[in-house]
């Protein structure tokens, strides 16, 4: 018998306890110094910190253009991946200067921004006394992802990398077996069961491995109508659980009986990341995915090896298609954000710095080089349609959802998610059982933010 609310309580109480181990050595070793230096790379204007990966990638283009364009030096700093975010958070906590911008989570600003370790953008101001073309174009950029960025009632983040959620598939095959990318969720597992050839290939890639199903399902609840919770007021203070609604639960009943049955996913797929989802649809082991648009480069990079031949990675293979479900103009996904630490050696510089990214110039500069870019109508350009026509995904978005609500204990909200989905997919709960369990364990989180909950 598994009750989620104790493995989920304990696997966070667990985390917590080697991240606090964590963070007092930091502090010990930094000597306890109650003062940040005042410029730790006075050798730079604007230091940046990023995870390897696209972002990186795109953020070294974009960082030399910049530096042509202004005379400001940027530096960026590239850290993995699976290291990246504790080593932002001792930092963070700690309040040192190491960086002046920062990429974060936009589900994660809260919790800086309740922990008084960012610095509140003053952009808004200043452009309003200097309304250029380009500053126009800016504000408008920013309007669209504002209420995700804005934290009583002040902006925290340039908006960056809408990862949003699609459907991925092999063009090649869905047309052998005279098919079309579904629209609908019975459409979904109607073509899944058509090109399921176990157990060379499944119709379906999925990632329902540790701390990977709950975006995965995010991404379905959204194509079913539902969402976790929604807020009741500006400042998300008071919110409503939606999880337990019917649209909920016949998500998740759809999402666990993909895995029941005649499996439309590999078995392994109950271990695996998103990573292997995307190496399963390369390899042609797998017809469809739901994947984000940060998978783009992975999905792309024709690597001849034992698994990926060359024919497997040719480019007209892979064809994209919004989720299933969605109303037009809607999209859900993961956005990031460039945040300024609250000890930043050089603020304003990297204010000047994050609101130029988000600018047309710096948006362009950053969609050619394999970023996602936050400005809209770059499609209208030659060569960014021709570079990366994925973005067209993009094209009409109107409502643009997280697929975490961003409060202040998301950390928790996201191990609840990931546990009771996996739960259920491995059959380990039954989905009503599991979703009644899910739902307890965001009240705790909500209640431990101080969250009022409806």
């Amino acid at each position: 018998m598994y009750n989620l609310g104790v493995i989920t309580r304990f696997s966070h109480w667990l985390a917590r306890i080697y991240h606090c181990l964590g963070l007092l050595l930091l502090v010990s070793l930094a000597g306890c110094v109650a003062v940040p230096p005042a410029d730790p790379h006075p050798a730079a204007d604007v230091v940046v910190a990023v995870p390897a990966g696209s972002e990186a990638e795109a953020l070294n283009a974009a960082a030399a253009a910049y530096q042509q364009e202004s005379g400001v030096r940027v530096r960026v700093e590239v850290s993995g991946v699976d290291v990246y975010q504790d080593m932002l958070d001792g930092i963070l906590l700690a309040g040192r200067a190491d960086y002046d911008l920062v990429y974060l989570p936009a589900s994660r600003l809260p919790r800086w921004v309740n922990y008084h370790a960012l610095l509140p953008l003053s952009w808004q101001a200043a452009a309003a006394s200097s309304p250029t073309a380009e500053n126009v174009q800016i504000g408008l950029a920013l309007q669209s992802w504002q209420m995700m960025l804005t934290h009583s009632n002040l902006l925290y983040g340039f908006p960056t990398q809408p990862a949003v959620e699609a459907l991925w598939y092999r063009a090649d095959l869905l047309a052998a077996a005279g098919l079309q990318p579904p629209s609908t969720w019975e459409a979904f597992r109607a073509a899944a069961l058509a090109l399921t050839a176990a157990p060379d290939r499944y119709g379906l890639a999925l990632a329902a491995g540790e701390n990977s199903p709950g975006i995965e399902f995010g991404a379905v609840l959204a194509g079913f109508g539902g969402q976790l919770f929604r807020p009741l007021d500006g400042d998300l203070t008071i919110v409503e659980l939606t999880l337990e609604r019917p649209e909920a639960q016949q998500a998740l009943a759809f999402y666990a009986s993909l895995w029941a049955g005649q499996a439309l996913a590999a078995p392994q797929s109950l271990v695996a990341g998103r990573a292997e989802a995307v190496s399963a649809l390369q390899a042609g082991r797998a017809a469809m995915a739901i994947l984000p648009l940060t998978a783009v480069p992975a999905l792309f990079a024709c690597q001849t090896d034992a698994e990926n031949s060359p024919a497997d990675c040719a480019e007209n293979r892979w064809a994209f298609a919004p989720l299933p479900g969605l109303p037009v103009g809607q999209a859900v996904g993961e956005l990031g954000a460039w945040a300024i630490p609250l000890h930043a050696a050089h603020p304003q510089d990297a204010q000047a710095f994050g609101a130029w990214l988000v600018g047309p110039v710096g948006a362009r500069v950053w969609a050619l080089n394999g970023g996602i870019p936050a400005a809209d109508g770059l499609l209208a350009d030659p060569q960014v349609a021709a570079k990366a026509p994925y973005l067209a995904v993009l094209t009409g978005v109107l409502d643009y959802r997280l697929p975490y609500p961003p409060v202040s204990t998301g950390e928790q909200v996201e191990t609840a998610l990931h546990a009771g989905v996996q739960a259920a997919v491995s059959g380990r709960l039954d989905t009503a059982t599991a979703i009644v369990e899910i739902a307890a364990e965001l009240k705790r989180a909500l209640h431990q933010g101080g969250y009022s909950v409806r």
